[in-house]
């Protein structure tokens, strides 16, 4: 009921406040450039050209692409994330969570970590930037590197592509 009701009223301060929000749901994404040679001595997996870091309330997102492409992604990425807390409360929550959330003083829960995601301009590069330590990556239109925890995405027009997204943020 109390997801409900944020989508009929988005701004009730009660539900966002129980589910742990410290405000609406307008994702708040902060971007920052990083000078791209100095940013890749540190990772070989980042895509070329201008890199910038888009950093949502859940996730990080490294990415050379057009910001209107990039912040378009991050908001899918938060409303998985937010589908996923609803219909897997039971996996990530422990059982008093909710209750005690109706209380006037419980701290926000919040995560340690943010999800990581690098995200390529296409398909080729994709396969270009990842090949040498995943082989068999060109048939895949997604990837989860466990070792790296991080989900390496291309950008695509298709409209399915999400599919692929949900999936391997799943793993994180």
């Amino acid at each position: 009921m109390l997801h409900e009701s944020l989508f009929h009223d988005p701004q009730n301060r009660n539900s966002l406040r129980v589910l742990g929000e410290k405000e609406s749901v307008k994702e708040r994404i902060r971007v920052t450039s990083y000078r791209a040679n100095q940013r890749r001595k540190q990772d070989e997996f980042l895509p070329k050209g201008e890199l910038k870091k888009y950093e949502s309330d859940n996730f990080l997102l490294y990415t050379s692409l057009d910001q209107q492409i990039a912040i378009k992604a991050i908001h899918d990425f938060e409303k998985f994330q937010a589908v996923w807390r609803q219909c897997f409360y039971s996996y990530w929550a422990k059982p008093s969570w909710l209750e005690r959330r109706f209380e006037k003083q419980v701290k926000p829960l919040s995560r340690s970590k943010k999800f990581m995601v690098v995200m390529y301009r296409n398909k080729e590069e994709y396969i270009r930037t990842l090949s040498a330590k995943n082989p068999g990556i060109e048939v895949s239109v997604g990837y989860y590197w466990f070792a790296k925890k991080t989900s390496f995405f291309f950008h695509d027009q298709d409209p399915n592509i999400s599919k692929t997204w949900i999936h391997e943020l799943t793993h994180q």
